[in-house]
């Protein structure tokens, strides 16, 4: 943190889109405790990354959950919330209630994956 100037920060954005969205959502609270002494006020940007919790995404999130063990940032409210089924945390859909960071979303109208819905 020290090597990029992130000590002397007074705003850190941290932002995604698509994919990058949906983590920013599921790890802005834990990406944020990385730098506890930092006085900086972290905020989130999702572009993109507000999924509906559909079940034609729910594969694709419980792979990242079983198979590559992602479930360390989630948040422990979440997780608790949603013990067995702990992809719910990475849909936006679910995931925003549990973050106390302030987060910014944008969402494309004309984002082809949910577009089928």
């Amino acid at each position: 943190a020290a090597q990029h100037g992130l000590r002397n920060a007074t705003e850190i954005v941290i932002g995604g889109c698509s994919a990058g969205a949906i983590h920013v959502v599921a790890h802005l609270d834990a990406v944020s405790q990385l730098l506890p002494q930092s006085p900086a006020r972290f905020t989130g940007f999702a572009d993109s990354g507000f999924y509906m919790d559909v079940p034609m995404f729910t594969d694709l999130k419980r792979f990242v959950i079983e198979a590559q063990g992602g479930v360390g940032m989630l948040s422990p409210a979440c997780r608790e919330k949603h013990a067995g089924s702990e992809e719910k945390c990475l849909v936006g859909d679910v995931a925003w209630r549990y973050l106390e960071s302030p987060l910014f979303f944008w969402q494309s109208r004309y984002d082809t994956d949910q577009r089928v819905c």
